[in-house]
């Protein structure tokens, strides 16, 4: 029971850093505001609850077979890529109408090589959903463990890319505007619920046997 509450809290709390910027970004009355709400909803939402689905043991979601499993791990994941490109072409067209320079920042770098990650990540899975893999020297099945470890990679650069968005100074301003004194241990508090997704698909990939990568033998 206490593994199961564990489990389950893990994959849940992120969801109030999520819920908590999406209330900042409200009423997204600007372009800039819809930078944080569908970043935010990607990231720490679609994105690490699209590799949740591939897990058999999670104990919040119906009994499915792999084929559904598949089937809505790309659907979300293709949702989570959309919404993380609209986000970035909203910050990106309120600093050219600004006049403000692009990318001058570590969470603005991180942001955007995270973009550029989902994307090649994005395209590595439907090469390989749709059999089209172009790489001689992998296997399939070695073809697509690596893409189970790239995914993680996506996910801790994402985290990265989270945490310094919350050192920012939208985030101060708008906690500052709630809690004049204290809120950065706000801060503190919302970044390791952040760190709280990395930990449990950590936990998922671990079932997976790394001697399978260097399988010749192919599904």
């Amino acid at each position: 029971m206490l593994r199961i509450i564990g489990s389950c809290l893990l994959d849940f709390i992120p969801t109030i850093p999520l819920l908590v910027i999406g209330w900042l970004a409200f009423p997204l009355d600007n372009l800039f505001a819809y930078h944080p709400f569908f970043v935010s909803i990607a990231m720490l939402g679609l994105m690490p609850y699209g590799v949740r689905i591939l897990d058999r043991h999670v104990c919040w979601l119906p009994v499915r077979s792999r084929t559904q499993m598949i089937k809505w791990h790309w659907i979300v994941q293709c949702i989570a890529s959309v919404l993380l490109i609209l986000g970035g072409v909203a910050i990106y067209v309120n600093k050219s109408r600004s006049g403000r320079s692009h990318f001058a920042t570590w969470h603005g770098l991180c942001g955007l090589l995270t973009v550029v990650y989902v994307v090649m990540q994005l395209l590595a899975g439907f090469a390989l959903h749709w059999r089209i893999w172009p790489i001689r020297l992998l296997t399939y099945n070695q073809a697509s463990l690596y893409h189970v470890y790239s995914g993680l990679g996506v996910l801790i650069l994402s985290t990265l890319t989270k945490l310094l968005g919350l050192q920012s100074i939208w985030v101060a301003n708008k906690l500052r505007g709630l809690l004049p004194q204290g809120y950065e241990y706000v801060v503190i508090v919302l970044s390791v619920m952040v760190c709280c997704s990395i930990l449990r698909i950590a936990f998922q990939i671990r079932r997976f046997d790394f001697r399978r990568l260097f399988s010749g033998t192919r599904k």
